[in-house]
């Protein structure tokens, strides 16, 4: 085995994986379309996430912050970042509604998109 094959976690690539199927074997575009469709999801469930703690006003600034920071371009070229955001919110998400259940399974699956996701089990 070549240590090339593991540049990414393995949630990305089997979602990489799993739409080329789809998408005819183009794995450039299946990259970008799961980069950024998690990245707009991630976007929607930030703004409900955070529209609990805060007004609805100030979420859409912090969404909109969110969209606009420099670095945010890693969110939608092909890195695991907005991957491993969706799951990160939808664990959080989930442990605040008590449902402790999804949010263990998307934590795990956080940690197997990069490994700072082993963060969400302290």
């Amino acid at each position: 085995m070549h240590l090339s094959y593991y540049a990414f976690a393995p949630i990305y690539t089997i979602s990489i994986k799993f739409f080329s199927y789809i998408f005819l074997g183009s794995y450039e575009f299946v990259g970008f379309f799961v980069t950024n469709i998690s990245f707009i999801l991630f976007m929607i469930l930030f703004y409900y996430y955070i529209s609990f703690y805060i007004s609805k006003e100030f979420s859409m600034y912090a969404v909109i912050a969110l969209i606009i920071y420099p670095a945010s371009n890693y969110n939608t070229i092909l890195y695991t970042e907005s991957l491993f955001f969706l799951n990160v919110i939808i664990s959080l998400i989930a442990y605040r509604n008590k449902d402790y259940m999804i949010a263990a399974l998307f934590c795990g699956l956080s940690t197997l998109t990069r490994i700072t996701g082993i963060a969400l089990l302290v």
